[in-house]
């Protein structure tokens, strides 16, 4: 399990390209599936469009710059942000879990 805080959308390029990249380096050496919880900074929308399963229509309305990012870690690792697959309050929209594809479509 990996409990994280992301970058910011307005912080450096460089620091965005370093979070990343070592959190795909953790969940590459992780075993079996990545299980990561925190704040990704991200907003990802509502729309499974171009999302490979990873995203549902239940998320927020909003896209942030550091979504694609979330989004494109997700698919390279077979993960969902669950938030987007039920139905919420509006006001509990802004915590963001991923979990396995495995545990959703199960």
């Amino acid at each position: 399990m990996m409990i994280v805080y992301g970058p910011n959308d307005g912080d450096k390029k460089q620091e965005k390209d370093k979070f990343w990249n070592k959190l795909q380096e953790e969940a590459e050496n992780s075993r079996g599936i990545p299980i990561v919880i925190g704040d990704m900074n991200g907003r990802v929308g509502n729309s499974a469009e171009d999302t490979e399963g990873t995203v549902e229509i239940f998320g927020e309305e909003e896209k942030t710059i550091n979504s694609q990012k979330m989004i494109n870690f997700c698919i390279l690792n077979g993960l969902v942000i669950s938030k987007t697959w039920y139905q919420d309050k509006k006001i509990q929209k802004c915590t963001i879990e991923v979990k396995s594809r495995n545990e959703i479509h199960n």
